[in-house]
């Protein structure tokens, strides 16, 4: 009897994990990048270094969420709608042996995308070179044009079949460094936004009550300080009137009840034998 053939061995499975391991790190750098970038926003209203604060890496990635994902996602629905579309519409009027008109039509759209995208590009440069004058009044439409831009001529390459070895590298990297801008800006700007949620809810936020054994320099609008004359404690002076800020491992950072931007203080306070820190939940205002 002549010998059977052989099955085809298995994949190793090795490949495939170390490709989903190094996406999972991408993700996760990026993700990372995003909230930091979010946490630098919202604490430097307050006048707090990150490096005050000791954030774990997991805490930058989870203050990502609402600053990545929103935009992540809609891009993502708006790649997926075009990719329809362009199954749909445009692929069979490409051939021009089945429409002769719509060929047309479609090769003249073509045309219209690349002049458009050109001029994109053309725009970031002028506004990336002049900042003042173009750049930042463009604000996050700057980005916003060399992504667009950019995956415009990616498309456009791979649709006709032009595109060079130079534009098959740099096009691309051009779109992911302005989705990435893009993103970095709404973080920012995200950032920015919940620093001023939360001064205009401090008068809401539980009220902090500071015991400390020795009089500490706090004070500031809404902030009162009693002493404490009980025999046998160990904490002589009480402040009250504070919010939290963070809390990170043995530091409280906490700011006045009424506190302003470039007026009052954002006071850090260790946790030691000396303090002690009680929160007093605020009862709802009945309606």
């Amino acid at each position: 009897m002549g010998a059977g053939k052989q099955s085809p061995e298995p994949a190793a499975p090795w490949p495939r994990l170390v490709a989903l391991l190094s996406e999972a790190a991408v993700i996760s750098a990026v993700l990372y990048y995003f909230g930091w970038v979010r946490t630098a926003a919202t604490y430097d209203r307050f006048g707090v270094s990150l490096s005050l604060l000791e954030l774990a890496s997991a805490d930058y990635i989870l203050r990502s969420i609402n600053s990545a994902f929103p935009p992540l996602i809609g891009l993502g629905a708006v790649l997926v709608a075009l990719a329809a579309a362009h199954r749909r519409w445009v692929a069979p009027a490409m051939d021009p042996g089945r429409q002769h008109r719509a060929h047309r039509i479609a090769r003249g759209a073509i045309r219209v995308v690349t002049v458009l995208c050109a001029l994109g590009l053309a725009v970031v440069a002028l506004g990336v070179a002049a900042q003042d004058a173009v750049g930042k009044p463009l604000g996050w439409w700057l980005p916003a044009i060399l992504t667009v831009a950019a995956a415009g001529l990616v498309y456009v390459g791979s649709t006709t079949g032009t595109s060079s070895p130079v534009g098959a590298t740099v096009l691309p990297a051009l779109a992911v460094i302005g989705g990435i801008w893009l993103v970095t800006v709404h973080a920012h700007r995200t950032g920015n936004e919940f620093g001023d949620r939360f001064v205009a809810g401090l008068p809401r936020q539980p009220e902090v009550v500071l015991y400390s054994a020795e009089r500490l320099a706090i004070a500031g609008p809404g902030v009162g300080v009693a002493p404490i004359e009980q025999e046998g404690s160990r904490f002589r002076f009480r402040y009250s009137g504070l919010r939290m800020l963070i809390h990170t491992r043995d530091r409280y950072f906490l700011v006045a009840s009424e506190w302003q931007r470039g007026r009052d203080a954002t006071y850090v306070i260790t946790s030691t034998e000396d303090t002690r820190i009680d929160v007093i939940t605020r009862s709802p205002v009945s309606r």
